[in-house]
């Protein structure tokens, strides 16, 4: 019957067409998600759908669909948790090329005992917050590193970032333009602040708090877009957003407008013009912001592994510099002064790190595949890593012992005698004389400035990782390279500075005031001392050579395993 009268109500009607949905992707996604790969960074997409639903929207964003596409996280067997609203069928619509493990368990039961497939499959379907949340904790248990995306305003996703290695949430809450809705309290405190201040906190800033959320991330916010709102000169020439009103209605904005400042959250800026010409997309986070902080966090991370190279050589050249200066021929070894040594440990070396810390982009930082979060020690890596700071902490070594000897030579000799028949003797120096005493000091200054100059051309050649002579040269030039250069130049007028003044300390207590100066070295003592950081840089760039070859080959592994999607029951 009611079939019947359906058929009564359709007669006589004419067809016009069918309505369909989809799900929309953000333009910026796929080329996000390409940039991504080509940084060798996983995108994973986690849908609540099954594979028949999502499939057309993992294809929107670049997904490919060819072999070990997908993986659901539904258990075959149908798992006590089920979500209302989510769409359940059968897996008569798992339309992929590779049998593929179903749920966590089998998940796990997989990577441990045939190979690590799931780790590589860029789309999980039928999950659940649960199911996300436990995939997330395998990828980290296997080494992964896990950045994760999401809203902010679902509290089922605070457990999901809490099992990240980091998080963001793209989303604040709505609102909260004004005080009004805050308790009173709140409210008075919050008004006590200035509405606009560069020199103090302001009320938009205090109102930061009340609109982040999303536990366990890291916030980024997007400046939503207005049409009351507008960029107005504010006070010294400085801009400030306000919230203009019209002074008359013969008057468009621009001088004769009244503005009054907008109580409005600071958050990070987004281009205004872009703002303007779309006002949709300004309610979102542009996804590139995410490929900055990849790119700056490589930057940092390289630049903190070259520093923390050059502190390995440093440190271990001053600390075995009392030992070498036994190879000095006097009878006092000229080991650093308490004064100097000092001064390496707590200015120079530090300063040269921060410096090494502050340099330029390396050429393919977001190109190169990261590894996995697991320190793997090859012997062969380990002997060759000894290797480079032997050369290079023995390269300093001994650029010291050659200046000391010769400043020894050079100071100790007897009139008529040449430099080349005094180094071949060995000097008695006695604490309670004080010419020896000088001659001593002088030899310990000397020996310091080449320390100066041999850890700086190291640190020179360790600017940029796999650097050659002239290829990837940190020139002066360039801005990056250039604080290193600056603040080089200030050690060493620092320096020289200390040295001139524990010289004039030395001739206060003789009666000749000639006896043991730098204008009696020999030419040839300083011509040494200056060919020495030279030869400092050859050795870098020699050491530099065999780490690039090496490198390039780690790097081509991680991509090829990046890039690798193994088939089923492949060896591990």
């Amino acid at each position: 019957a009611s079939t019947r009268q359906l058929w009564t109500q359709m007669r006589q009607q004419v067809f016009l067409g069918m309505a369909a949905s989809s799900v929309p992707v953000r333009k910026d996604v796929p080329n996000t998600k390409e940039d991504l790969d080509s940084a060798g960074v996983r995108f994973v997409y986690f849908s609540a759908q099954n594979m028949k639903r999502s499939k057309p929207v993992a294809e929107k964003i670049g997904i490919p669909f060819d072999w070990n596409c997908a993986i659901s996280l539904r258990e075959l067997e149908g798992g006590t948790e089920q979500d209302p609203h989510r769409h359940i069928s059968n897996y008569a619509d798992w339309d992929v090329l590779a049998h593929m493990p179903h749920g966590i368990e089998a998940i796990k039961t997989h990577i441990q005992n045939v190979d690590n497939v799931p780790l590589l499959v860029s789309l999980f379907t039928d999950a659940t917050p649960v199911s996300v949340r436990q995939m997330v904790e395998v990828f980290r248990d296997n080494g992964e590193v896990v950045l994760t995306i999401g809203g902010g305003y679902r509290s089922s996703n605070h457990a999901i970032y809490g099992s990240s290695d980091v998080s963001c949430s793209v989303s604040v809450l709505p609102g909260l333009g004004n005080t009004s809705i805050l308790p009173a309290s709140e409210r008075e405190l919050i008004e006590q602040f200035p509405v606009n201040s560069e020199c103090s906190l302001s009320r938009a800033d205090v109102l930061l708090s009340f609109r982040l959320i999303g536990l366990n991330t890291i916030n980024l916010l997007q400046t939503p877009y207005r049409e009351d709102l507008s960029l107005c000169g504010g006070t010294n020439g400085c801009q400030s957003l306000c919230k203009c009103r019209q002074a008359n209605n013969n008057h468009s904005g621009g001088a004769g407008a009244e503005c009054e400042p907008a109580e409005l959250p600071f958050v990070i800026n987004m281009p205004g013009d872009s703002a303007a010409k779309d006002s949709a997309a300004a309610e979102h986070l542009r996804l590139s912001v995410l490929l900055e902080v990849i790119r700056k966090g490589r930057i940092l991370l390289r630049n903190m592994h070259q520093a923390l190279a050059f502190f390995c050589v440093a440190t271990l050249s001053l600390s075995v510099w009392p030992l070498v200066s036994l190879l000095v021929p006097l009878s006092l070894p000229p080991s650093p002064p308490p004064g100097l040594a000092l001064l390496f440990h707590l200015i120079y070396v530090p300063g040269i790190c921060l410096t090494l810390l502050q340099c330029g982009e390396p050429e393919g930082v977001m190109k190169n595949t990261p590894r996995k979060n697991q320190l793997l020690q090859r012997p062969r890596d380990v002997a060759r890593f000894c290797w480079y700071l032997a050369l290079r902490s023995g390269y300093v070594l001994l650029s010291i012992v050659i200046i000391g000897w010769l400043a020894t030579a050079s100071t100790m000799r007897a009139s008529g005698t040449s430099l080349g028949n005094s180094m071949w003797t060995f000097y008695y120096l006695r604490s309670s004389n004080d010419v020896d005493l000088r001659a001593l000091r002088l030899v310990q200054d000397l020996m310091s400035a080449q320390a100066l100059l041999s850890i700086v051309s190291q640190a020179l050649t360790l600017l940029v990782r796999g650097q050659t002579a002239l290829v990837q040269f940190p020139w002066p030039w360039r801005l990056p390279e250039a604080l290193f250069y600056v603040s080089a130049l200030l050690m060493f007028g620092l320096h020289a500075l200390v040295l001139g003044l524990r010289a004039q300390y030395r001739g206060m207590h003789l009666s000749d005031g000639s006896m043991h100066t730098y204008v009696e070295l020999d030419w040839f003592v300083w011509l040494i001392m200056f060919l020495l950081p030279l030869a400092g840089v050859v050795v870098g760039v020699l050491v530099n050579a065999d780490d690039q070859h090496h490198y390039k080959r780690y790097l081509q592994f991680l991509r090829l395993e990046f890039d690798t999607r193994l088939g089923m029951h492949s060896p591990r």
